[in-house]
Order: structure tokens, then C-alpha cells, then sequence
């Protein structure tokens, strides 16, 4: 039998099982350092070709009692709980209306403005005791998440892809810093000032 530079049979399996368990043991240091890394930077890296997508240390808002409740009902009669990233991101564009200068300075101020959030407007604002626990639990760990992180940059108006039109959609696209989630747009600015 053969006997190359790698060793016998046994040998290769041996040092195969030592070479998996050392890139196991890689891969599981690299991820801890780069969720380390995100955390304390709260950074992510700009994929050019989507807009941004930008994971930043957000100003803290607290939420009122009073306020809870409405929040809840937004994110959810927004989204129906259809991920965590858009739960997260339309919290976020709360948040960031709050802390402009441009909206009401308060959670139910920036939710029951005039014309800005489909549910309310549309009147189909989920009542809080219809949407199941889960949901409740689920939209409920995204808006506190929302203390911390911004997956929208900033972002203060969305709205669906499907709403606008292939035309409206490629200059809106082309013309504005944005980021897509779930098949909603999220625009830093109002395009059609």
C-alpha cells in the first residue's frame, strides 16, 4: 500500500477531525468578535447596490405606559408581524420622527399626526386585545430593540414597493438614500416635496 506525505489512513482522519474542530472554533471566535464589534460600534457595512443598511446607536425615547400600547398596535397593524427587520424598522422610523425637530416630540404625537402611518388613516389599527400574545411579544422585543439600534439610519418615511409604480419606484430608487426590507422602501426624506 501507497504511504504518502499525509500519513496512513487513520492519520488523515485524525488530523481532519483536529483541522474541523480548530476552523469550528474560528468561525465561532470570528462571529463573537464581530457581534462584539457591532455592538460596541454599531456599525454595518454599506452594500452600495441596495442604499444603506446601517446598524447606528440610536437617542434614546422612553415610552410612556400610555404610549406602549399604541406602538404596539402601529408596528403590528403596519407589518402583521411579517419579520423581526420590518417590526424593527418601522420602530425605528417612530423613533427618528420623535427625535426630529420636524414631527412631534412624542411617541403617540408622531403616531396619530395627521396622514402619515396607512393604519391610522386607513382606520385598520389593530385593537391591542385582537393581536395574539405572540405577535405581542414578538413586535414588542423589536420596538425595545429599537432603543439601540437603527436598521433604517434614520430613515423617517416608507412605504410599500408594491404601492408605487415600476416608474415611480426606479426614480424614487435612483434619486434617494434608501433601504429595502421586506418589500418596503425606507427614504431619509419625502420624495415628493
Amino acid at each position: 500500500m501507497y504511504d504518502d506525505d499525509y500519513g496512513t489512513g487513520t492519520d488523515k482522519g485524525k488530523r481532519n477531525s483536529v483541522i474541523f474542530i480548530a476552523v469550528l472554533i474560528a468561525v465561532a471566535l470570528i462571529v463573537a468578535i464581530m457581534a462584539d464589534n457591532r455592538k460596541s460600534t454599531n456599525t454595518a457595512n454599506v452594500d452600495e447596490n441596495v442604499g444603506f443598511q446601517a446598524i447606528i446607536q440610536t437617542p434614546t425615547v422612553d415610552i410612556h405606559a400610555n404610549e406602549n400600547e399604541n406602538f404596539v398596535r402601529l408596528v403590528y397593524s403596519e407589518t402583521w408581524d411579517k419579520s423581526n427587520s420590518l417590526n424593527l424598522a418601522i420602530a425605528n422610523v417612530v423613533r427618528n420622527r420623535v427625535n426630529s425637530p420636524d414631527f412631534p416630540d412624542t411617541i403617540n404625537g408622531v403616531i396619530w399626526q395627521d396622514s402619515q402611518f396607512p393604519s391610522v388613516y386607513n382606520w385598520t389599527l389593530v385593537d391591542y386585545g385582537d393581536i395574539p400574545q405572540k405577535n405581542i411579544d414578538s413586535v414588542q422585543r423589536c420596538i425595545d430593540a429599537s432603543k439601540n439600534y437603527d436598521e433604517v439610519n434614520g430613515a423617517m418615511f416608507y412605504y410599500r414597493l408594491d404601492d408605487k409604480t415600476d416608474e415611480e419606484n426606479v426614480w424614487i430608487l435612483k434619486n434617494f438614500e434608501h433601504t429595502i426590507i421586506d418589500g418596503y422602501c425606507f427614504l431619509k426624506e419625502y420624495p415628493y416635496n
